[in-house]
């Protein structure tokens, strides 16, 4: 992928876009700027199959070394895998379309990546779990006032 950050603005939804926002994540341990910058060389330019398989291979591999992290007891490197192997895979799921079924698989990869770097920090991140959409549609009054 061509990295081109002469332009003022980038457009939301681009490679370009896509990739900043994983990666300003890299100061809080979300992200390391080598392993971005790697996976943005294997980027096919304008090639959605290349942008999912890259961030999802490099998920997948930091997501390995978070679990090889805690069977050690290497609490911080586990922790600080887990949070990039969850914003990587986010990043994988921006070029899919909804129907794709793995939007669903990344998306728990993800969100159990994060849960357990949430039991990793001191004191433990509290997840909360709020229920969307299973409330009863609002009805519009039929008179105002």
């Amino acid at each position: 992928m061509k990295l081109d950050f002469r332009r003022k603005t980038m457009d939301i939804g681009t490679f370009a876009f896509n990739f900043v926002r994983t990666l300003m994540v890299a100061g809080t341990g979300g992200a390391e700027i080598n392993e971005c910058l790697l996976v943005a060389e294997r980027i096919r330019q304008n090639d959605d199959e290349s942008w999912i398989r890259e961030w999802a291979g490099v998920a997948e591999s930091v997501y390995r070394i978070a679990e090889q992290a805690t069977r050690s007891r290497q609490t911080v490197t586990a922790r600080q895998a887990y949070l990039r192997a969850s914003n990587y895979y986010r990043a994988a799921m921006f070029s899919l379309p909804h129907t794709d079924a793995r939007l669903d698989s990344y998306l728990t990869s993800s969100r159990e990546c994060f849960h357990k770097a949430a039991k990793l920090f001191s004191p433990q991140i509290e997840v909360v779990n709020i229920q969307f959409g299973r409330w009863p549609r609002c009805r519009p009054s039929s008179s105002i006032g």
